[in-house]
């Protein structure tokens, strides 16, 4: 992603089973550039994060997902009152959750 540069991950915890690979760890970045419409603030950020992967029978990675979550990195850097405003959404009333995970899905 563009949005983040400088990225350090530490992995706290890589579990496998069968063909599942899972990890659980944080990155540590700074908002450098447009992230899903909200502007770049410069804002250091820190997130957990969870990445799964599955493996075919040849070791070659067939699936990835990948969770955030991406309320929180909203509150870091700011973009509260920009949520309130619906920034995200386009509408008026903003978000009516506290937790909203950003999930990926990555086939082969």
């Amino acid at each position: 992603m563009n949005a983040f540069k400088d990225k350090f991950t530490t992995i706290d915890l890589i579990l496998e089973e069968g063909d599942l690979v899972a990890a659980y760890g944080t990155v540590e970045t700074t908002h450098s550039g447009e992230f899903l419409g909200m502007p770049a603030t410069g804002k250091r950020i820190k997130l957990n994060y969870m990445d799964f992967w599955r493996f075919d029978e040849s070791g070659e990675c067939v699936e990835n997902w990948v969770h955030l979550d991406i309320i929180d990195v909203f509150r870091q850097v700011g973009g509260n009152s920009w949520m309130e405003k619906g920034g995200m959404t386009g509408g008026e009333a903003g978000f009516s959750c506290s937790y909203f995970a950003f999930e990926v899905h990555l086939f082969r």
